[in-house]
């Protein structure tokens, strides 16, 4: 059950509970709604970045020469060291390919096995969903058909679980398929897929000479359980060789708008093709988003990592406390990531429905949440709560006010 709000960490040092004012910065999250609105939709956080982190970017502009820069030895080094220490994968420094961002690396490897496939009319890629938006836009951007793969769905009280349905991989796949972009752990549901699940999802991957994709940008937010790579489960077999990783420290380190992110393909072959569809089109990552990629993975805000995931930890418990006041809404328990899913259709008041229900959250509630539309759910919503818990409460009265019984 959840305590009091925390205080400041005496272990890192960091306040989680107090942000500086995003109003006026540029900012997606909160230019999205008027300003009564408390915005809990974008995926980062409300949490200032690591002293490290900001120590080293500022020593980096006092330098005063923010020209082009380049992946060095020691950030290659760094990334090895993390990838073994957090999930024991030995990886080689020739795997690893570095870009500003997941989506544009995405894009870039459905471009790919588009090329390698490219003496056939027509591609499809594979989804889960509901999925991170642009799962399902990217295949379409590559001229390519989508195909949705729905998850599998059960209910205990109030509690949802997902898990991947093997009898709708086997009747969506056609022999267009040629990819299946994978999230693990899982955006929107916070599912934590288990070396078993990706054992079995393996061999239908193989029995159809799929490409996989695995974007792992939260594999560094697990909030129960452990992480494993799907390339480490697959190494060894042949589809290792068809097998790219994405991951990041952007999510974990509140430094996603500084791009730096990591691409890993074991196999030479594979590599230098998706080396070949960015080329001329994704540009380099910037020196501040090398800087600060460093010192997040360098191991100096290790202590920062370990009580942000307490505080996020705290955070879902009110979340859960709350969300069990409102009987007719039910949530997927995130194993994983900073995002609650919930479904609150048998919470609709009259006039509320699946087209209205974020406008209306943030008109009469004023809470702004990220619409199911988005996700291939219509009507359901994702709640961020990487912000200070004193924010999340007042959100959550504000809920329990839209959905069940107002919080005294």
């Amino acid at each position: 059950m959840a305590t009091g709000t925390p205080e400041k960490c005496e272990v890192c040092e960091q306040d989680f509970e107090t942000c500086p004012t995003r109003v006026g910065t540029g900012c997606i999250k909160y230019d999205t709604w008027n300003k009564d609105v408390i915005p809990l939709c974008i995926a980062d956080m409300d949490v200032r970045c690591s002293p490290k982190i900001l120590d080293a970017l500022s020593a980096r502009i006092q330098h005063g020469v923010l020209g082009y820069g380049h992946e060095t030895d020691e950030l290659t080094k760094i990334a090895i060291a993390w990838l073994k220490r957090h999930y024991d994968w030995d990886v080689k420094a020739e795997w690893l390919m570095w870009f500003p961002g997941i989506v544009s690396g995405m894009n870039a490897f459905i471009r790919t096995v588009g090329r390698i496939y490219s003496d056939e009319k027509e591609l499809s890629a594979m989804v889960h969903v509901p999925a991170y938006p642009p799962f399902l836009s990217a295949p379409e951007f590559q001229r390519q058909k989508l195909v949705k793969v729905p998850l599998k769905c059960t209910q205990e009280g109030q509690i949802l679980k997902y898990e991947i349905d093997w009898e709708a991989f086997e009747k969506c796949i056609d022999k267009t398929c040629r990819c299946f972009i994978f999230c693990n752990p899982h955006n929107p549901t916070g599912r934590q897929w288990t070396e078993e699940e990706m054992r079995q999802l393996a061999d239908f991957c193989e029995k159809h000479q799929l490409y996989v994709l695995s974007d792992e940008i939260w594999a560094d937010l697990v909030l129960e359980g452990s992480h494993a790579p799907f390339a480490k489960v697959v190494a060894g077999t042949p589809l290792e060789k068809r097998t790219m990783t994405m991951m990041a420290p952007s999510k974990t380190f509140n430094i996603a708008g500084l791009g730096c992110s990591l691409g890993i393909i074991p196999d030479k072959e594979l590599r230098d093709k998706f080396l070949g569809s960015i080329a001329g089109i994704v540009p380099h990552i910037n020196c501040l988003g090398l800087v600060a990629g460093q010192v997040a993975w360098g191991g100096a805000c290790d202590s920062w990592h370990k009580c942000l995931l307490d505080h996020l930890r705290h955070n879902l418990a009110l979340v859960e406390e709350s969300l069990s006041r409102c009987p007719k809404l039910r949530w997927s328990h995130p194993e994983a990531t900073f995002v609650v899913w919930i479904d609150p259709h048998d919470a609709y008041p009259e006039g509320v429905n699946e087209e209205n229900v974020v406008q209306w959250l943030a008109k009469e509630h004023k809470i702004g949440m990220h619409g199911g539309e988005f996700y291939g759910s219509p009507g359901w919503i994702r709640m961020n709560i990487g912000c200070p818990s004193s924010t999340l409460k007042k959100a959550l009265a504000q809920l329990e006010s839209a959905f069940g019984t107002p919080s005294k």
